[in-house]
């Protein structure tokens, strides 16, 4: 992969190190050692640029791949919920169900209870009615 990062330290360490290239040629300097230096800084540098470049990618990497955990967990999460939702609805039906037979159930009791009530009162003579014929 091409890093244009590479190519700037590349032309700033030769535009720092071009005078002294050329001064080095007026002194009387071996150009090649120079250059040779030269190519060893920068070679230098591209190495750490590298190394630093191949950090970055692995915590990239690393990033990337705790994004993807987050992901699947707020996926596993949001099953979960739906299905954590989907019982609680299931039980509250049939609480509810239960609730409304039992509810009726009771009704039906009283109801029961009210009209041998009834029926029994209607049954029994009052006392008005016993005081009357005698």
């Amino acid at each position: 992969m091409q890093n244009p990062r590479k190519y700037t330290v590349l032309f700033c360490l030769l535009f720092i190190l071009f005078p002294t290239i050329v001064d080095g040629e007026k002194n009387g300097e071996e150009p090649l050692a120079i250059y040779l230096d030269v190519g060893n800084e920068i070679q230098n540098v591209i190495s750490l640029v590298n190394k630093h470049e191949t950090k970055l990618n692995d915590f990239d990497d690393k990033l990337l791949r705790i994004q993807n955990m987050l992901e699947n967990f707020e996926k596993e999460f949001s099953k979960w919920e739906q299905n954590c939702m989907a019982a609680l609805d299931k039980r509250l039906q049939s609480f509810k169900a239960m609730f409304e037979q039992r509810l009726s159930s009771i009704n039906t009791n009283v109801a029961s209870s009210i009209g041998t009530q009834e029926s029994s009162l209607q049954r029994r003579p009052s006392y008005h009615h016993h005081r009357h014929h005698f």
